[in-house]
């Protein structure tokens, strides 16, 4: 069995070379005119997403092939940019391959290797594959920390267009695993779409086929992808089937697909796309034969920023070059480490070298670099949105750096739309008028349509403005361009919640917790859905998975977290009756926040239950002090006046409160009783009013409302109120007993006396109001009335 399949591989070799001669007759060597450009990629350390193994190996791998081995090209190493796991974030590579677009030159060569995840999130026609940096969030790729494929391809294209590059050779091995946010099917569209766009300058080394995952494990070279380590071993002279010398395309197209079918069991096949006769390496075959390939010493080399060309400026400049690294390094960018303007930036020396003709081998690299740094903080703030961190925002720099850049490209440049869009957002940030910030998201989305954190920004600001179907409908957008990000899901759960439509806000609140089940907002969020519920155990369930993800720093809508979700837990601990908790929830966040206003009133609330007026009052006192609208505290601090028969202070503390907040039916309905204890039934009549226009479903609230309209002799809506409010309880013998005395006094004698027997039979007592109110005089003229009388108080007859 194994000598039929050699046979066969012999075959297939012999008929792919005979089919390359038959077309060509002999093979393309490169020029040595031009000059070999390469930009290497490894990421196995993620920051935000699960790492891999070998991906950085790799990369290191082919670096020392290119640079170090007796076997390679022996490139320059000023010409080789290395970047692995950290220095591979997303601005870093755009920047490497800005450095691509002012270093190339006509006839000169272009590699481009990355070795480390890549996915597709949103599987729709109009999706986008990303190669995920260091710096890529768990989803919303487009935002940040990703380079996007269609702009690589962009770039590939430019170096062959524009900059008159002989050829380009991409290679990629993105297609390691399917446990992101597209699963398997977003690594498959990856290396699909990596395919698209056939260009006869471009050679494409895709490391497997569509339905392929990339294999990596320690049988080979001691830990590397089985990929990378066959690529380079046929790049060093095993592909080399004709003895020329040479490597060609379609001689590496014969080899490396067959030696990692073979190795992994046919299940990986990588894609090879190019010109068949393209040579890829000379190959000096006494040299392979005589060095040692299987062992290379890792280079230690990190040329993400350039270092390595500064060796060949003069000293002087040579030293502010250095510098201007290590500004770039330190984040001081066009302003020093506090911020401020002064010569102590990178900046600063930027102007003094990239016009300088004795600096010219570093230009390039500067402009590159200078690009990438300044939009460092704006990619950072963005992962911070994506986690729902924004205290985490270095906002201030981050909007003067992404502006800096703006000023830096124009609309021929790749990322023009790119910088744009981030800049319009940062602009969003920094603008304290909702009505300018929803001006500039609308212009971030002219530049990238489906950016989600404007979507998602906007949303939540046309909920500010009580917008809530233009929230719903830029929410849902948010979610259509970045489905596996849990926060829209949340955001669009909350105005559901608003919109009273119940199903759909838990459905969007479930599914931001199966996206992410540690964000502790939504937790917090679906927490208070269950209060408004009163659902108290579910609200108590949640709040605690909520404290469970907490962090000191993390934020709910721009406070702290902490003490916002054990006022919470106090809540609902104080309506299960759980007192103890309660008081315990309530301090824990006054401890952590003692100016929290809301934590001091909950406090009070617990207090005034329990009739303990004096700490009651002075926990409302401290709460108005700390945030003099809190309405609520006013009303609590009446409540405890009226009781106390203080009804001057009474009505003084509820009048402050309906002055901040004329939206509660209570208020007005305690300021109406306060008023009728000090015989001012005119006010009270008028406070009932509005108390009943805001809630007409208060029972006691229509009795009294009924009782006054039959006190002001407009019998007739008194007792249609009356009627109502026993209608809503028909077994309640005050509304009963009201509404006899409105009958009584419209002399509808017979129903007078049918709703008094009512309210006997549900326990109205009152012997002295019976014979004293004068509401009730025409029915006590009756017989019926004395009967009623001898049934129910039997002892007061003699």
């Amino acid at each position: 069995m194994q000598k039929k399949i050699f046979l066969l591989v012999f075959l297939f070799l012999e008929i792919l070379n005979l089919r390359i001669d038959a077309q060509v007759g002999k093979v393309i060597t490169p020029s040595n005119a031009g000059k070999t450009w390469a930009v290497i990629i490894g990421i196995s350390k993620y920051e935000n997403i699960r790492g891999l193994n070998y991906a950085d190996k790799d990369a290191q791998a082919f670096y020392d092939y290119l640079v170090n081995t007796a076997g390679g090209p022996q490139l320059n190493r000023a010409q080789v940019k290395l970047m692995l796991n950290e220095n591979a974030k997303s601005f870093d590579i755009y920047g490497a391959l800005d450095w691509l677009k002012e270093s190339v030159k006509e006839s000169d060569r272009v590699i481009f290797y990355f070795s480390g995840h890549g996915d597709v999130e949103k599987k729709t026609a109009d999706q986008n594959a990303f190669l995920l940096a260091y710096n890529s969030p768990k989803a919303a790729y487009i935002t940040s920390g990703t380079v996007a494929v269609n702009y690589l391809q962009r770039y590939l294209k430019q170096y062959i267009d524009l900059n008159k590059a002989k050829d380009v050779i991409i290679i990629v091995d993105a297609c390691r695993s399917g446990a992101l946010a597209g699963g398997t099917e977003g690594v498959q569209l990856t290396s699909q779409a990596l395919g698209q766009n056939r260009d006869m300058h471009i050679i494409k080394i895709l490391s497997a086929q569509e339905n392929e995952l990339s294999i990596e494990g320690t049988k080979w070279g001691g830990g590397r992808g089985v990929f990378s380590y066959y690529l380079i071993k046929g790049l060093e002279g095993q592909a080399n089937l004709n003895n020329d010398n040479q490597i060609t395309v379609a001689e590496l197209a014969a080899y490396l697909p067959v030696a990692v079918a073979d190795a992994t069991g046919n299940l990986q096949h990588p894609e090879i796309d190019g010109k068949a006769e393209q040579v890829l390496f000379p190959f000096d075959l006494k040299r392979y034969n005589s060095a040692n390939l299987n062992e290379h010493e890792p280079s230690k080399i990190q040329g993400s920023l350039g270092t390595g060309i500064a060796n060949e400026l003069a000293p002087d400049l040579q030293a502010k070059y250095q510098l201007y690294l290590d500004y770039l390094r330190q984040g001081s960018v066009i302003t020093d480490q506090n911020g401020k303007d002064t010569s102590k930036c990178a900046l600063q020396i930027y102007r003094q070298l990239i016009d300088n003709p004795s600096a010219v081998m570093i230009k390039s690299s500067l402009r590159s670099s200078f690009k990438a740094a300044l939009q460092q903080k704006t990619q950072a703030d963005l992962n911070s949105y994506l986690r729902n961190q924004t205290e985490k925002f270095n906002s201030w720099a981050a909007y003067k750096e992404i502006s800096y850049a703006k000023r830096l490209v124009d609309s021929g440049d790749i990322l023009y739309n790119y910088i744009n869009a981030r800049t319009c957002f940062m602009e969003n940030v920094f603008s304290d008028n909702r009505r300018t910030k929803i001006k500039w998201l609308l212009e971030a989305l002219k530049f990238e349509n489906d950016a989600p954190y404007a979507l998602n920004d906007l949303g939540n600001l046309y909920s500010d403005l009580n917008k809530l179907d233009s929230a719903v409908y830029y929410l849902q957008k948010a979610i259509d361009a970045a489905p596996k990000w849990s926060i829209p899901y949340m955001n669009i759960g909350l105005q559901y919640e608003n919109l009273k439509d119940f199903p759909n806000a838990i459905g969007f609140y479930q599914k931001s917790i199966q996206l992410d089940s540690t964000n502790a907002d939504v937790y917090d969020d679906l927490g208070v859905y269950y209060q408004v519920a009163n659902d108290y155990e579910n609200a108590l369930l949640n709040h605690k998975k909520a404290l469970h993800f907490l962090t000191s720093k993390t934020n709910f809508n721009g406070m702290e977290a902490l003490p916002i979700t054990y006022y919470d837990l106090g809540y609902d601990y104080q309506k299960l009756k759980q007192n103890d908790r309660a008081v315990a929830s309530y301090q824990k966040a006054i401890d952590i926040d003692s100016n929290y206003a809301a934590a001091h009133n909950g406090l009070g609330s617990i207090y005034q239950a329990a009739g303990d007026y004096d700490r009651a009052l002075a926990c409302y006192k401290k709460t108005i002090k700390l945030d003099s609208a809190y309405s609520t505290a006013y009303f609590n601090i009446g409540a405890i006046y009226l009781g106390r028969q203080s009804f001057e202070a009474a009505v003084r503390y509820y009048s402050k409160g309906l002055s901040l907040d004329t939206t509660h039916a209570g208020p007005y309905y305690y300021i109406a009783l306060t008023y009728q204890s000090i015989g001012d039934n005119d006010k009270a009549f008028v406070n009932m009013r509005k108390s009943f226009a805001l809630d007409s479903t208060n029972i006691n609230c229509r009795i009294l409302l009924g009782y006054f309209y039959v006190v002001e002799k407009d019998i007739k809506k008194g007792v249609s109120v009356l009627h109502s409010a026993m209608q809503l309880n028909p077994q309640d013998p005050v509304s009963n007993y009201n509404l006899a005395c409105g009958w009584s006094l419209a002399n509808e004698i017979s129903n007078g006396l049918y709703c008094l027997r009512l309210a006997l039979d549900e326990g109205f007592h009152s012997y002295d109001q019976l014979k004293q109110d004068g509401d009730i005089g025409n029915l006590r003229k009756t017989a019926e009335f004395n009967l009623l009388i001898k049934k129910y108080f039997p002892d007061k007859i003699k």
